[in-house]
């Protein structure tokens, strides 16, 4: 039998975790500088690894977080019930 793994990653830094301020599903806001740097050394560490699939819920920080692995060709599929 193979064995097969599962990678969950939370989203990088949007401001309002820089200001400790908690947003939840409710407000929808985008990577700060530092969740953009985030985003990108992740790819960096894992964007050789052959995932079978990208999910992120609907909201714009988890899309963002995936995006280098969308510029390079991966399909994202957004799912409104993976939203916090």
């Amino acid at each position: 039998a193979t064995s097969q793994r599962f990678f969950l990653l939370r989203h990088g830094e949007p401001e309002y975790n820089a200001q400790n301020i908690i947003q939840g599903g409710g407000i929808d806001s985008d990577l700060n500088g530092v969740g953009r740097s985030q985003a990108l050394a992740f790819h960096a560490a894992y964007g050789r690894h052959a995932f079978e699939a990208y999910y992120c819920s609907s909201l714009r920080r988890t899309r963002q977080t995936l995006a280098p692995f969308e510029a390079a060709g991966a399909q994202i599929f957004e799912h409104s019930g993976l939203n916090e």
